[in-house]
């Protein structure tokens, strides 16, 4: 379940606990389907300080909604799955482990179940904790992660480059967290590209799907990143525009 959320296969989790904390509100999605146990499920995600931010997922089968929402904490996750039939999962992801309740309909019991961590593959990595030092700076800049099996993705990279030059950006360059280090190294071979680019292992970057779709870009500045990802590759004129746009939204152009 962790890989299939999040695609990475280093990235890993054990079991956090259920953490007093202040109750808030929770706004659930307006499309959700009705919940046989929804107060229960309100009150856990209240527990896990949900931000109530939802964004569309993949559903998990007819008829059912899959949502994903950050949290008050940088780099925790909530994860909401909703069936037809009112059943409902909840998961609870970061760098540290993940925790996942279902509820039984019937009686709206709690199940806890956790996966245990792995060691992750040795190498360069981008972590929440490297995302957060850019964040704190109060710089502006650009986060690119791109793949060596992905043509489009290597070649928008000159783009990219004279794009964040033009605006005065610093350049992130992330690689795909799923080739590994070797693999990568042999594919960036045979293109004649030298690069060592750190694997993206970053839970805040990977809840908004970075590891699905090469290229995905993000700019930042003042603290903040966009509200929207950059995905795919675009013209030179295109993209120079999106930026723009979203530099002006951060209130830094």
């Amino acid at each position: 379940m962790v890989r299939a959320i999040y695609g990475s296969g280093a990235i890993v989790f054990v079991l956090l606990g259920f953490a007093a904390a202040a109750q808030a509100s929770v706004s659930l999605p307006a499309d959700l389907p009705k919940l046989a146990c929804g107060d229960a499920v309100e009150k856990l995600l209240s527990e896990w300080e949900v931000a109530s931010d939802w964004r569309r997922q993949v559903d998990p089968g007819p008829g059912g909604r899959t949502y994903r929402s950050p949290t008050q904490k940088f780099g925790v996750w909530i994860e909401l799955q909703a069936q037809a039939n009112g059943s409902s999962e909840a998961y609870r992801i970061s760098a540290s482990g993940v925790v996942r309740v279902g509820w039984n309909p019937k009686n709206c019991e709690p199940h806890l179940t956790t996966t245990n961590s792995v060691k992750p593959e040795p190498g360069r990595m981008f972590t929440d904790k490297d995302l957060k030092t850019l964040l704190d700076s109060q710089g502006r800049g650009l986060i690119y992660v791109w793949s060596p099996g992905m043509v489009y993705s290597v070649r928008f990279m000159k783009d990219v480059e004279k794009v964040a030059k033009k605006h005065g950006l610093k350049v992130s360059m992330i690689v795909d967290p799923h080739l590994g280090a070797d693999r990568a190294r042999r594919i960036l071979a045979s293109t004649g590209i030298k690069r060592e680019d750190p694997r993206l292992e970053s839970v805040e970057l990977l809840a908004r799907n970075f590891a699905t779709h090469y290229p995905t870009a993000i700019v930042y500045a003042k603290g903040k990143l966009s509200e929207r990802e950059l995905i795919g590759a675009y013209s030179n004129e295109e993209f120079d525009e999106l930026v723009s746009a979203d530099l002006k939204k951060l209130g830094a152009e």
